[in-house]
C-alpha cells in the first residue's frame, strides 16, 4: 500500500514538472519571437528614416506608426544642437509582454545631409 502512494506521488510529481516546462517552453519561445519582431520593426525603422533623408532633408520628421496591432514603432528625429545637416534619430519600437507588462527595443543612429539636398 506505502509503495502505491509512494508511486502515484512520484508520478503526479514528475507530471507537474513535465506541464510546467511545456508551458514555459512555449512562452518563452512567444517572447523570443516577440522580441524578433521587434528589433525589425526598428531596424526597418532607421532604415526608414535614411530613405526619408535620401528623398529630401526637409521630409525626415518623427512619425509613429503601428504594427499587427500590437508593436508601436516611435521614430524621433531631432536636429544636432551642433551642426545644421545633422540629425539624431531615435527609433523605439513598444509592445505589451505581458498583461501590464510594457517591452521596449531602442536603436539610434546619426543622419547627415550629406547629399546638400533639401
Amino acid at each position: 500500500m506505502l509503495e502505491l502512494i509512494l508511486a502515484i506521488a512520484v508520478f503526479s510529481l514528475s507530471s507537474f514538472a513535465l506541464a510546467t516546462l511545456m508551458i514555459d517552453s512555449n512562452i518563452s519561445t512567444k517572447l523570443s519571437q516577440e522580441r524578433m519582431n521587434a528589433l525589425l520593426y526598428t531596424k526597418e525603422g532607421i532604415e526608414s528614416a535614411k530613405q526619408m533623408r535620401n528623398i529630401s532633408w526637409d521630409t525626415l520628421m518623427s512619425t509613429s506608426t503601428t504594427f499587427d496591432d500590437k508593436y508601436l514603432r516611435q521614430i524621433t528625429v531631432t536636429p544636432s544642437s551642433t551642426a545644421t545637416s545633422v540629425a539624431d534619430v531615435f527609433v523605439t519600437v513598444s509592445w505589451e509582454l505581458t498583461a501590464g507588462r510594457r517591452a521596449t527595443t531602442t536603436l539610434y543612429t546619426i543622419l547627415t545631409n550629406w547629399g546638400g539636398n533639401n
